[in-house]
């Protein structure tokens, strides 16, 4: 049996609730509505608690509780503070522009520019060189910045191309001249 407690003061409006029949997991809060759904939940016994000190107690007794309390975490920091993914464009000519309402476009040295819709839970802004993506669903952003991030691979040769605010990056050596 494992547990995990939620501190009342930092999730005041959130609420969990949980279907059997269609094996699904609601979490709504300040910011939004969320949902998972997994057939692990069969052997997932849930206990909601309100008591003075602590929301919400869960008990597992599952071998994949790892997996099922860090994705109800997830679902409960989303809807109650958000996911921000911070993104640095390194290169010359290497441009960013908002498009249309939920839309990107990336100039990243090739003959022609793309265009990216993002979803309707994700929004964006950017500063210069530097794309910040906001949303609630932390696998929906995910999935996005490693679009963004396929769009133009970092080259670890020239130090070019799209990475994640404070990844570390070693960049190589090129042909060493064997004539000095």
């Amino acid at each position: 049996m494992k547990k995990i407690i939620l501190k009342k003061k930092n999730y005041n409006s959130l609420s969990i609730y949980w279907d059997t029949q269609k094996k699904k997991i609601f979490v709504s809060g300040l910011l939004g509505d969320l949902e998972i759904y997994n057939n692990i939940f069969e052997k997932f016994f849930f206990i909601l608690s309100n008591k003075q000190k602590h929301m919400f107690v869960f008990w597992i007794d599952n071998y994949n509780y790892h997996l099922i309390l860090k994705q109800i975490m997830n679902l409960c920091k989303g809807v109650c503070f958000g996911w921000f993914v911070t993104m640095e464009i390194t290169g010359r000519n290497y441009n960013v522009y908002s498009g249309n309402k939920n839309e990107i476009v990336f100039d990243l040295g090739f003959s022609h520019g793309f265009k990216l819709n993002l979803p309707l839970g994700i929004k964006f802004f950017f500063k210069k060189r530097i794309i910040y993506l906001y949303g609630i669903n932390l696998i929906l952003l995910k999935d996005i910045s490693m679009i963004i991030c396929k769009l133009r691979r970092f080259d670890s040769y020239k130090g070019k191309g799209i990475k994640f605010l404070g990844q570390k990056v070693i960049l190589k050596l090129g042909k060493q001249s064997q004539y000095k």
